[in-house]
């Protein structure tokens, strides 16, 4: 096993960075979110990295000892973050690392995406988060994003030299829906689906019940589908869909 001072002398370093605390989504799981009613978490401060304080702490040096950075959706999408154009930039310009990123995609609009592509080119990948084929079943856990304008926003990226993913937590109200998923992702320009059951239920249980930004009560159910199945990446090919088209017409 190589040890840290190896991995960064060659530039094989892999950085995960949270850039921001901000959302626009308020997904019933997610650490930032207060299952009781919906909003932010009242112990989560809202935070972001403007371009300065990147460039303090991830110094030219720093690039160019990553192979890639990514920019998770733990605390925030990366996409809220009012730099994350310079910061992808400066990535691109001082370096040659690789940026990836997971994103609600439900935010500014075709042109800023296609642009992005553009200037990051090959060296971005993107997972889009899409959970259902229609805004209903989509926003069951997506709440507050717009699937029509998700799918505006990555077919866009998609024309471009970027990469383009979909990733998909599979809950009991949205597993019959993958083939389907998989389908709208396919013709939308992505090249392959990472689907995760969702692993939230406290102590195995379910229903998961939460208070919904209405002040009702609703209830998410984990999948019954084979977990060791489903927790992977497929291409989005028509082989894999029709899999896991026929899996679901045999449950």
């Amino acid at each position: 096993m190589r040890d840290y001072s190896e991995i960064y002398d060659k530039g094989d370093l892999g950085l995960w960075v949270d850039i921001t605390t901000y959302c626009n989504a308020s997904c019933p799981q997610c650490h930032r979110t207060n299952p009781d009613g919906l909003g932010k978490a009242n112990w989560l401060p809202l935070l972001q990295w403007d371009i300065k304080t990147f460039k303090k702490y991830i110094t030219r040096e720093v690039l160019n000892s990553c192979d890639n950075l990514e920019f998770c959706g733990t605390w925030g999408d990366p996409f809220m973050n009012k730099d994350i154009w310079k910061i992808c930039e400066y990535i691109i310009k001082e370096s040659k690392a690789k940026i990836k990123c997971n994103t609600n995609g439900s935010f500014r609009n075709p042109d800023w995406w296609w642009d992005l592509g553009v200037l990051c080119g090959d060296r971005l990948t993107c997972y889009f988060d899409i959970d259902g084929i229609d805004q209903e079943t989509h926003s069951k856990y997506r709440r507050g994003t717009d699937l029509e304008l998700i799918k505006e926003n990555l077919v866009s990226l998609a024309a471009t030299k970027a990469y383009v993913k979909i990733f998909t937590v599979l809950f009991k109200h949205n597993q019959d829906q993958l083939a389907d998923i998989m389908e709208l992702g396919k013709e939308c320009g992505a090249e392959s689906i990472y689907v995760v059951p969702s692993d939230r239920f406290h102590w195995r249980v379910t229903p998961w019940t939460f208070i919904n930004e209405d002040g009702e009560e609703e209830d998410l159910h984990k999948s019954d589908w084979d977990q060791r199945e489903f927790q992977r990446t497929f291409k989005l090919n028509r082989r894999n869909i029709e899999r896991v088209r026929e899996y679901a017409s045999q449950r």
